[in-house]
């Protein structure tokens, strides 16, 4: 959805927009440094506003989600999860929560969701946490046929944001600018292929 999302808006601006793949901790750190010119997919935290400008309004939001095996009991909240282990993406928004708030939860790192969900499905770890329509797409893109999601109570939805240099401003109007020309329609056909 995000790359689409932000080939929208470069197809807006006639510009060629060169993707980058990697460790999510790197990014923020070449993002900051001025490596990178923007990223996506990003939700803001106090500490993340004192580094970068985020967009006015975010692109995107979604419900959040635990996951587990299927044989493994439902799970809806992180004092459920007490004394089990949790794989999540080191750097992600989901593995600071859980470090600093559940000190009773073990973490297996991972560096990217596929793995996270594969640490669950093969029994490296007992849950993960994450964005729902981002669980279930991998879950189904990738035949996980033993695992679940189930609502997490302690969490609202989150909202994500493009992500610019703290010193960047004119990149982030220009952004703002062009995200206000895109169409419902152009919205909702988004919608429609991934969710």
């Amino acid at each position: 959805f995000s790359i689409d999302y932000m080939n929208l808006i470069a197809n807006k601006l006639a510009i060629e927009v060169q993707y980058v793949q990697g460790n999510w901790d790197n990014f923020l750190n070449m993002l900051e440094h001025n490596e990178l010119d923007l990223m996506l997919n990003v939700l803001k935290s106090k500490k993340r506003e004192k580094r970068f400008l985020f967009t006015t309004k975010p692109y995107a939001s979604s419900p959040l989600a635990m996951l587990t095996r299927l044989d493994h009991k439902d799970v809806h909240t992180f004092k459920e999860l007490e004394g089990e282990t949790m794989a999540l993406v080191k750097g992600y928004h989901s593995y600071d929560r859980v470090k600093n708030n559940y000190p009773k939860i073990n973490i297996f790192p991972t560096t990217n969701t596929y793995s996270m969900i594969e640490a669950v499905a093969t029994k490296k770890a007992d849950a993960s946490y994450g964005l729902k329509t981002v669980l279930d797409y991998n879950i189904n893109r990738h035949l996980f046929t033993n695992l679940k999601t189930m609502e997490n109570h302690d969490d609202k939805e989150l909202s994500f944001y493009i992500t610019v240099n703290k010193e960047n401003n004119v990149l982030k109007s220009i952004i703002e600018k062009v995200q206000k020309q895109i169409s419902k329609e152009e919205i909702e056909k988004l919608e429609k292929k991934w969710f």
